[in-house]
């Protein structure tokens, strides 16, 4: 932050808001009611609608409403941009109802789309995009998500994150906690995993944090994640958790051992080839400010004005 950069974090279980609000961040609770809304058809400011910029805008909100309809076949594939690219030529700054309202009304789309433009669900998919993405934290609180909207706020999230990273006019951090719980959606792990690759080209840098990191083992694409970065910090594990991180990791015996017995606070660094055993403690400031956010992180967040 003090070197001007961004700072992103995906927060699962909505823990780090108030730390956030304390750094001269912003909290945005994303659930029903909460006021904050991601707009597809802002996610690109331009100053210009050339086909260069509208062909991926268009894809933008296709995508959207196929996550929203749990998929579109190739003849709704072509309703739907058709609807887009009306909207965008037709209304200045479009949103979400103003595609729907293009759409022929009896389609499927149109009929499910219909209830994610208007009403709760409409104040969050359906509004122009209220969250301040430029702000040196922004922390993503999805603990009050109800199931049906996970996908559809993780692949806005993706797309809104992304776009920003692409533009390398400064340094940003992403930070994903629990991954192991958002890896169960695809939407987030096909970014996750993109993120984890790509991510270096644009000098970005990704940190997550996971409690079960063999799960992420157990598939490819988690594998990729999990042994991609950098540096690693594994922390206590049990004995079976252990014994995927020695093969993962190629971890010794005594390593693996460290794991096992590992107390609060000790940690087994991984850097490269490199290996080292070491206690993390943080300083009293820093636990000052995390234990107010921790104090207040039941409370609730007030909406944007």
């Amino acid at each position: 932050m003090g070197c001007g950069t961004s700072v992103y974090i995906i927060d699962p279980e909505h823990e780090y808001g108030r730390l956030a609000q304390q750094l001269g961040g912003v909290d945005v609770p994303l659930a029903l009611g909460s006021g904050h809304s991601l707009n597809v058809l802002d996610l690109r400011p331009s100053d210009h609608r050339d086909e260069s910029w509208l062909g991926p805008a268009a894809a933008d909100a296709v995508d959207l409403c196929a996550c929203i309809c749990g998929g579109i076949d190739e003849s709704e594939r072509a309703l739907v941009e058709g609807a887009v690219r009306q909207a965008y030529d037709e209304v200045t700054q479009p949103v979400l109802r103003d595609v729907a309202d293009r759409l022929p009304r009896e389609t499927r789309v149109a009929v499910i789309l219909h209830r994610w433009v208007h009403g709760s669900l409409g104040q969050m998919f359906s509004a122009h995009t209220n969250v301040d993405l430029d702000a040196p934290i922004v922390v993503f609180g999805m603990r009050e998500l109800r199931d049906e909207m996970i996908a559809p706020v993780h692949f806005l999230l993706a797309e809104a994150l992304w776009t920003r990273i692409k533009r390398r006019d400064r340094r940003r951090l992403l930070v994903i906690d629990e991954l192991g719980l958002l890896f169960e959606d695809a939407t987030i792990r096909r970014f996750v995993v993109s993120l984890a690759r790509r991510i270096r080209k644009y000098d970005g840098s990704l940190v997550f944090a996971t409690q079960n990191p063999g799960d992420l083992l157990t598939s490819d694409q988690g594998a990729v994640v999990a042994t991609n970065p950098a540096i690693v910090f594994l922390g206590a594990q049990r004995p079976g958790e252990a014994a995927k991180l020695q093969d993962a990791f190629r971890l010794s015996p005594k390593q693996r051992t460290f794991l096992e017995t590992s107390h609060r606070g000790d940690f087994l660094l991984s850097a490269g080839k490199d290996r080292l055993s070491v206690k993390v403690q943080a300083p009293p400031w820093q636990e000052e400010v995390m234990r107010a956010g921790r104090t207040t992180s039941q409370s609730a967040s007030r909406p944007p004005p």
